[in-house]
């Protein structure tokens, strides 16, 4: 017996060893089953939009020799068409030779069958743009002096059903603690939860911003005629002024400098008489406007001077 072991020894572990390769690659490379996700991509009819949720992908079951399914894996399965112009009876159904692959694999099953296909007629409707309360406030001394979006309509796109009441609404805007206007692009949401879409896709809001000013009415105030040889008369004498600028320029505001003014170097050449004449305000100083005179215009009556005394 020990002689029957020891006779050939090399040849019988070469052999030993072939065999248990063999049988390792014969085990290693046995059929599989391997689940697969396949990613749909989905044509739909120019003139329509599917109303239900689709399906982004699905899950495949795919029978092959291991080596080959895990070359599979390293290899995404492209996507399967789904074109919807061709469904009739409301479902795509997903068929095995949709999906491309390598010769030696098979698939067993689709998960799931079939893809309810809900389609509506696709429209366009006008939708106003809507701006969410601003958030925050500019910095002390500083206001909101105007607001505007461009445009102030967009076009709504999605099934006709769903295009009812829809209005654009923006993301939200924050002001805290600006010194300056702020011109911003603003993204586009549909608030109904719809699932719309617009075009354009984002609005410009643009945020005026500027310093505090107040007001102050200035009553009783002479207007002052200038250039003219005539006696004048007005009707009335005295005026309001109403100015307006940043609180520091108001309160250190010298009324006394500031004078109601009408300009009558162009009546000297006619006769006298009465006229509507506007006045107008000078001396202004830096940062003050002048928000308007009561009442802006008032009647001046011209006379001629008396003559002058001859010399004897």
């Amino acid at each position: 017996m020990k002689g029957w072991l020891s006779e050939n020894l090399l040849i019988k572990l070469i052999a030993l060893l072939l065999a248990f390769v063999l049988h390792m690659v014969v085990n290693e490379d046995r059929e599989e089953v391997g689940v697969f996700f396949v990613k749909t991509d989905i044509t739909l009819p120019s003139d329509q939009i599917m109303v239900n949720e689709p399906i982004d992908k699905i899950s495949v079951s795919i029978r092959g020799k291991r080596s080959m399914l895990t070359r599979l894996r390293s290899e995404p399965i492209e996507a399967i068409r789904v074109d919807l112009s061709e469904v009739t009876d409301g479902a795509f159904k997903f068929k095995p030779e949709q999906l491309k692959l390598p010769s030696g694999l098979e698939v067993i099953a689709i998960n799931p069958p079939s893809l309810t296909v809900e389609l509506e007629e696709l429209r366009r409707s006008a939708a106003s743009v809507i701006v969410p309360p601003i958030q925050g406030a500019p910095a002390a001394g500083y206001q909101i002096v105007g607001q505007r979006v461009e445009p102030e309509k967009v076009e709504v796109i999605g099934p006709a059903s769903r295009l009812n009441g829809v209005f654009a609404l923006t993301e939200p805007v924050n002001l805290t603690g600006r010194t300056e206007t702020l011109v911003k692009i603003l993204r586009l949401r549909d608030a109904s939860g719809r699932g719309l879409e617009f075009e354009p896709r984002s609005v410009t809001i643009t945020i005026d911003i500027a310093p505090v000013r107040v007001e102050r009415a200035f009553e009783g105030l002479p207007v002052e005629v200038r250039d003219t040889r005539y006696l004048i008369a007005l009707e009335p004498e005295r005026v309001t002024v109403t100015l307006a600028g940043a609180p520091k320029d108001m309160s250190g505001l010298d009324i006394k400098a500031i004078t109601p003014v009408i300009d009558a170097s162009g009546l000297d050449g006619k006769p006298p008489g009465t006229w509507k004449k506007k006045v107008e305000i000078d001396n202004l100083p830096p940062g003050v406007d002048l928000i308007h005179v009561r009442p802006a215009y008032i009647k001046l009556t011209t006379q001629a001077p008396p003559p002058k005394d001859e010399p004897e």
